[in-house]
């Protein structure tokens, strides 16, 4: 009887465990990449050259172009040029004769930019006259290519520089300085960056935050592939994590919704977020400041309850910011543009191309590109606001239906447990009871 009892209740957990919603690992991208389309401003952050590796560029200006963070404007036809020019520090003026203008050594980088892979090439140039404690001149040239691993989307992107740099040099001294020669040295370079492309901040990565520290926010309602990430040092995941209702948030932290997917977040003012599917946020402020989230792709409906004194809210986005106080909002970013639309309130939107700011009533919309914001116009708020309503049923609808679903799979399963027991009692009593004759 124990065995059949037991058995019983593993059938019960079974069933539960079948019906119950499971947590699937959101993909990051998404399944479907939605590169930047043109024109667009892609930021590239270089890795840090190891100068140890590359003798030659310690005495050029190439370390500086590619060792820090710069933009690429594509144009409309998906072509590109960038020149950057460095002034050399290594070499002071007073080694010169008078007049001479500054070293200065110019990185040229021109392509095409095609689904959100780039293909383009790089020239560089650095000449030094003679100086007045050595007379002999030297050239740096170098060349090579620039591309791609991987598309550029509004998140995530990466890839490489790599090509040949010579020093060429004229009239120097040999070894035992008794007659002049001409020598030509080169070495192979390679560098890689990542596209920051619109990540708020500038972030795409888990490097901003140092610490581990509770936001406050947590899951409300969990519909679909919903995964997020840990980005402080001390609890860094390299892997997207199941989200589950009481999952503790922390700072920094990034939320990601898949396909057909959705999720609402609370902070502890009241203050709601409802993401759309194929939406990504970062929580970016402790409890105790003013509210920050960043959008880094995607739909979010916001509903903003701090209604105390100084109380505000900031969401960033790619190319723009929104300041908040008490207010319901949609901001929006994809395709490289940013987009605000007011459902109730007053926001100040700020751009980050060009520093304007500007106020957005209730039923008026306006975006931000690269080269600033649009002309503000309205739309319609009742129509708005019905998606989202849509959204936030289906939401409820299934979250019912699924515990409707375990309600009756339990008491079914009750059932079941209480008949066979009554059975097997019986069963046993009879045995037990002699036989009448």
């Amino acid at each position: 009887m124990k065995k059949t009892i037991l058995a019983l209740i593993l059938f019960l957990l079974v069933a539960i465990m079948v019906i119950a919603p499971t947590p699937v690992l959101a993909t990051f991208p998404f399944d479907s990449p939605n590169f930047l389309p043109p024109p667009c401003r892609i930021g590239l952050k270089f890795d840090k050259l190891d100068l140890g590796n590359y003798p030659i560029l310690i005495h050029t200006t190439f370390v500086d172009v590619v060792d820090g963070t710069w933009n690429l404007d594509i144009q409309q036809d998906g072509t590109f040029s960038k020149t950057v020019s460095q002034v050399a520090n290594n070499y002071s003026p007073e080694r010169f004769a008078p007049g001479t203008p500054p070293l200065t050594g110019v990185f040229t980088l021109t392509g095409v930019y095609r689904k959100g892979q780039i293909s383009g090439q790089w020239t560089y140039a650095l000449n030094i006259p003679p100086r007045t404690d050595w007379p002999h001149p030297e050239t740096f040239s170098g060349s090579g290519t620039f591309y791609t691993f991987d598309v550029i989307t509004e998140t995530s992107g990466s890839g490489v520089i790599e090509g040949g740099m010579t020093r060429s040099k004229t009239n120097w001294k040999n070894s035992d300085m008794k007659e002049t020669v001409d020598a030509t040295t080169s070495e192979t370079i390679r560098n890689t960056w990542v596209a920051t492309s619109n990540c708020t901040n500038g972030i795409c990565g888990c490097w901003e935050y140092p610490a581990p520290q509770d936001s406050l926010c947590r899951f409300n309602s969990l519909t679909g592939e919903i995964g997020y990430v840990h980005c402080n040092t001390a609890e860094i995941t390299q892997e997207w994590i199941p989200a589950l209702p009481k999952t503790k948030l922390l700072v920094g932290d990034h939320i990601s919704t898949g396909q057909d997917s959705s999720c609402i977040l609370n902070f502890a003012d009241m203050t709601t977020f409802q993401m759309k599917p194929e939406s990504e946020v970062i929580v970016q402020s402790p409890p105790a400041q003013e509210t920050k989230m960043g959008l880094v792709a995607g739909h979010l409906w916001i509903n903003f309850k701090k209604m105390v004194t100084n109380g505000t809210m900031e969401v960033e986005m790619g190319q723009a910011v929104a300041g908040i106080k008490g207010t319901t909002l949609v901001v929006e970013q994809a395709n490289g543009v940013s987009t605000l639309k007011v459902i109730e309130g007053t926001v100040a939107f700020t751009s980050k191309a060009t520093g304007q700011t500007i106020d957005v009533n209730a039923g008026q919309t306006v975006s931000a590109n690269f080269t600033g914001l649009t002309p503000v116009t309205n739309f319609d708020v009742t129509q708005e606001s019905a998606t989202w309503k849509t959204l936030a049923m289906a939401q409820k609808s299934q979250s019912s239906s699924v515990s409707s679903m375990m309600i009756i799979i339990i008491a079914a399963a009750v059932v079941v447990i209480v008949a066979v027991v009554v059975f097997i009692l019986v069963k046993r009593k009879n045995k037990k009871e002699p036989a009448k004759e």
